[in-house]
């Protein structure tokens, strides 16, 4: 017991010890130096003030010299998005091409079949929640702005999408408790990490659709966590995922390293990217109700 006890001391002065050198080695850098007043010290007084300001610490936006947020940040590339965009319509007009037969179905379910309804959620913590691929869909045809035979759409066909996009977004945590985010402990279930690797699925289609959103000029209600701000659930999705990957024998576990680790990875690195503005305590809901 004395053994274990002194391995738990040494392993913790270590990470201190660790996190301190890591810190100074951060504010060497000119960009650093304006964030991190660098060590322990500047890590203990962050928290303690978190804690004094009913627990709500603000570590800051992650920014570099230069940084361009504009749309688009994912899936196209920003500076050939309008060739990109005109090579794709001008394809969708050559019937009975591969990218017009693709185009059809994208199209068919971003509008269920023109009756622009938002389709039944899926509702299962095992189960991939289609809407996120639904929300993708209506984004791409909504940048596009073309039907299936690649005419512009109505304006109001494209507000009916943009409206279904923020709703399926706004809702996408809605049924989501700490059971969403568990890796499995059946033997019979493999690595049992088939729960974070759905969430990562449809956290990456959402961030792309919310992003393909403001691509197509379209807005959302801004205010810090409010229910109608779409990346409320999206901050409350990653930081999910994230602590319970982040947990022992998990996804980012390093004794479970597999592929999944990466889906994973890159499902809280996109929502990073997305959400690039962000200064929450990785990006905690402040009035969100359910906590860890």
């Amino acid at each position: 017991m004395k053994q274990l006890y002194k391995f738990i001391v040494i392993a913790f002065l270590t990470t201190i010890y660790t996190f301190e050198v890591k810190a100074s080695e951060l504010a060497e850098n000119s960009f650093a130096k304006q964030q991190y007043a660098g060590g322990i010290g500047d890590f203990i007084k962050k928290v303690v003030n978190g804690v004094l300001d009913i627990g709500r610490p603000v570590w800051g936006s992650y920014t570099v010299s230069g940084q361009n947020n504009s749309a688009p940040i994912a899936l196209f590339k920003r500076t050939t998005f309008e060739n990109d965009k005109k090579d794709i319509i001008n394809r969708i007009k050559e019937n009975n091409s591969d990218s017009w037969k693709i185009y059809q179905r994208i199209f068919q379910n971003a509008t269920q079949n023109d009756t622009y309804e938002i389709p039944a959620a899926t509702g299962e913590a095992q189960k991939y929640e289609t809407r996120a691929t639904f929300a993708k869909n209506a984004a791409f045809v909504l940048v596009l702005g073309v039907n299936q035979s690649g005419d512009t759409l109505r304006q109001g066909q494209k507000d009916a999408l943009a409206a279904n996009i923020l709703t399926v977004i706004r809702m996408a945590d809605d049924p989501m408790d700490n059971d969403w985010f568990k890796k499995s402990t059946a033997i019979n279930e493999g690595w049992g990490e088939e729960t974070q690797m759905i969430r990562s699925m449809e956290l990456v289609n959402y961030c792309i659709a919310l992003d393909l959103l403001r691509t197509a000029g379209y807005g959302w209600n801004n205010d810090r966590d409010h229910e109608d701000n779409p990346r409320t659930a999206l901050k409350y999705i990653t930081r999910k995922l994230y602590r319970f990957a982040n947990r022992p024998f998990n996804t980012f576990s390093n004794l479970l390293n597999n592929n999944i680790t990466l889906i994973v990875g890159s499902a809280v690195l996109i929502s990073g990217i997305i959400n690039c503005d962000e200064t929450d305590y990785f990006f905690k809901p402040y009035g969100q109700e359910r906590v860890m």
